[in-house]
C-alpha cells in the first residue's frame, strides 16, 4: 500500500495530472514537471509511497532506480532530442518533504540555467551511451 499524505502535491499526482505521467509502475512515476523553465523536457522521478528521504545509504547511491531497464528505457526516449541530461540532487526543490529527484537537458537559455549548474548532479547521462 502506497502511504499518502493529504497536501502533499506529490502524493496521487499521477491520478490528478495523467497528462504529465510519462511512466508508472508500481513503485516511480517520471511526471512532466509542471514549468518546463524553458526545457524542451524537465521530469520529476518520485517515489509513489510518501517518504521525505531516502536513507543515506539508497540516496547517494540511486543506481537501483535508474538501473532499472523500464525506467532507463523511458528516461532515453523522453530525452531522446538532445545529447545530455542530468539528474539532479533535490537541493532547490519545491517540494523538500516528498523525496523526488529533478532531470533536465542542459538548456543554456532556460530559466534556471545557472541554478542547474549551481546543484549537485548525481549523473549525466549520456543519452546516445546509455544503455
Amino acid at each position: 500500500m502506497n502511504k499518502r499524505v493529504e497536501g502533499c502535491p506529490l502524493c496521487g499526482i499521477c491520478e490528478r495530472e495523467p497528462e504529465n505521467v510519462l511512466y508508472e509502475d508500481e513503485h516511480f512515476a517520471i511526471i512532466r514537471t509542471a514549468n518546463l523553465k524553458g526545457h524542451h523536457e524537465r521530469v520529476m522521478l518520485i517515489l509513489k509511497r510518501h517518504v521525505s528521504d531516502i536513507p543515506p545509504n539508497i540516496s547517494y547511491d540511486f543506481s537501483w532506480v535508474t538501473n532499472t531497464p523500464d525506467i532507463r528505457q523511458h528516461l532515453k526516449e523522453i530525452f531522446g532530442y538532445t545529447y545530455k541530461a542530468v539528474i539532479m540532487e533535490g537541493k532547490y526543490g519545491s517540494y523538500p518533504d516528498q523525496w523526488h529527484l529533478c532531470i533536465t537537458d542542459l538548456e543554456p537559455d532556460s530559466e534556471d540555467h545557472q541554478q542547474i549548474l549551481g546543484t549537485p548532479w548525481l549523473e549525466i547521462i549520456d543519452i546516445k551511451e546509455w544503455k
